[in-house]
């Protein structure tokens, strides 16, 4: 499986929601979702975490600037967490969205996770997804503009993937497209709504989310695909420079 992550740890996932017979699981609890505004940092937690299940981690800032994110833990037993950036989405005209991976070194407890800004900016905003151990994670893709129609389409996704996408626009409300699920919504803070949704196909091929609010602010999204267990990717892109 070029650039999959395998998995080879069962995590209890009790209660948790299934999108499709096969597709991975948004483990229950999350997505953690916190947005501040005029702070340079937030956190999230406390959570656990198992070897062998993916986190997914967006971080938004209405700063589009020359800044990043460093994420931390600031509590944790029994291990380590490795983050690592998968995709960026970011113009002159709308935030900086930034969407990580996260590899747990073991079954990790108590885990509170920091994202710092290097400013201070209006709106600082951030949800973390967990999934069954069963899953890995395959390819992204990112997408701005300030018109219709808001969504990111994740390519070359493996059957029974589940895809998860994060986007932030100046609205009050998001509705996600026909066969999404929205998984968390911000208050509207300085103008800024920052959500997460999912969505899966039983067959392999390209899947689109967005929402389907009409608008002519600018917006920004990121997808990431979440591979089912024995899934063979082509063309899976873990990472990005």
């Amino acid at each position: 499986m070029a650039g999959c992550e395998s998995a080879d740890h069962e995590l209890r996932v009790g209660g948790a929601r299934r999108a499709l017979a096969g597709a991975p699981i948004v483990l229950t609890g999350f997505p953690l979702t916190s947005t501040v505004a005029s702070s340079s940092s937030t956190t999230l937690g406390p959570y656990d975490a198992n070897q062998g299940s993916p986190l997914i981690l967006a971080a938004f800032q209405d700063w589009t600037g020359a800044v990043d994110f460093t994420i931390t833990q600031t509590a944790i037993t029994g291990g380590t967490i490795t983050w690592t950036l998968l995709q960026t989405s970011s113009s002159s005209f709308t935030g900086k969205l930034k969407v990580y991976k996260g590899v747990p070194s073991a079954n990790v407890t108590g885990v509170t996770t920091k994202i710092q800004s290097t400013v201070t900016p209006t709106v600082l905003s951030a949800a973390l997804l967990a999934f069954n151990s069963s899953a890995g994670v395959g390819t992204s893709a990112a997408a701005y503009a300030t018109s219709n129609p808001v969504q990111v389409t994740v390519n070359n996704s493996a059957a029974n993937s589940l895809t998860v996408a994060f986007g932030a626009m100046g609205v009050a409300s998001v509705t996600p497209t026909a066969g999404a699920t929205l998984l968390s919504q911000s208050p509207q803070t300085n103008g800024w709504d920052i959500w997460s949704e999912s969505n899966s196909q039983a067959s392999a091929g390209n899947l689109t989310l967005g929402i389907t609010n009409a608008t002519s602010n600018p917006w920004a999204m990121i997808g990431v695909e979440i591979t089912p267990a024995g899934a063979t990717c082509s063309d899976c892109r873990p990472t990005v420079a």
